[in-house]
C-alpha cells in the first residue's frame, strides 16, 4: 500500500490515501470525504488512471467545500476530470521550468 500525502485544495490540507477500495460502491475507484478532509483512491491503479480517480475525487472536493450544486452529479465531474487530465497531459505548461 503507498502512503499518504498532503494536497492543498481551496487553502485546505487535504489527505489522500491509497487503499483497498472494501465496501465502496461496486467498481468505486475513489472517494471524497469532505468532513474529514480526505481523498481515497483505490490502490495500484495504472498511473493515467489514477490521475483521472485523483482528479474526479478533488472536483468533488471543490465543489462541495464551494456549494457548487454538481458535486454529486458523476457524469459532469467524470467528464470533466477526464478532459482535464488529458489536457494536463497533452499540454506542456512549462510549471517546471526556472
Amino acid at each position: 500500500m503507498r502512503a499518504s500525502k498532503i494536497l492543498r485544495i481551496c487553502g485546505v490540507d487535504v489527505t489522500v490515501k491509497y487503499s483497498d477500495p472494501g465496501d465502496w460502491a461496486p467498481g468505486g475507484q475513489g472517494r471524497a470525504n469532505t468532513a474529514d478532509f480526505s481523498i481515497t483512491i483505490k490502490d495500484g491503479l495504472p498511473k493515467d488512471c489514477e490521475a483521472t480517480v485523483l482528479l474526479h475525487e478533488v472536483i468533488h472536493t471543490i465543489c462541495s467545500m464551494n456549494g457548487l450544486s454538481f458535486d454529486r452529479q458523476e457524469t459532469e465531474v467524470s467528464v470533466l476530470a477526464t478532459s482535464l487530465t488529458a489536457f494536463l497531459r497533452d499540454n506542456d505548461f512549462g510549471f517546471d521550468s526556472d
